[in-house]
Formats: C-alpha cells, structure tokens, sequence
C-alpha cells in the first residue's frame, strides 16, 4: 500500500503537466475572489480614514498624524 502511494507521487512528480493543471487552478480560484478581496480593501480604507478623521477632528492629533499613514 505503502510503495502504491510512492509510485503514484513519482509518477505525479514526474508529470509538468499537472503542475501545470494545479497552478492554473490555484490562479483562477484566487481570480475568483477577487470580489471578496476588494470588499475588504475598501473596508479597511474608509475605516482607517474615519478613525484618522475622528482623531484630527476632535484634536487628538494633528492632521499630519492623522493622515500621515495615506499620504506616504
């Protein structure tokens, strides 16, 4: 049983083709969430400038503080 599992990741190993296959599947699922990926990217923008704006608007920093994360 044990060899059966060796000679079928040889075989694989030995197979560009379905590296080929797997990386191709690896990129299209990533693609695939790229929906998910930019929700998050947006989230996480307008919540940091809210908090910078907060802390800039009620004095507790100074604008290049507060924005000094956006602007580099």
């Amino acid at each position: 049983m044990t060899e059966d599992g060796y000679k079928r990741m040889d075989e694989a190993q030995a197979d560009w083709s379905l590296g080929a296959q797997a990386a191709m599947k690896n990129f299209i699922d990533q693609q695939a969430n790229m929906a998910q990926q930019s929700r998050a990217f947006v989230n996480d923008f307008t919540s940091g400038f809210a908090d910078a704006f907060t802390q800039f608007a009620t004095g507790t920093e100074s604008a290049k503080k507060a924005f000094g994360s956006f602007i580099d």
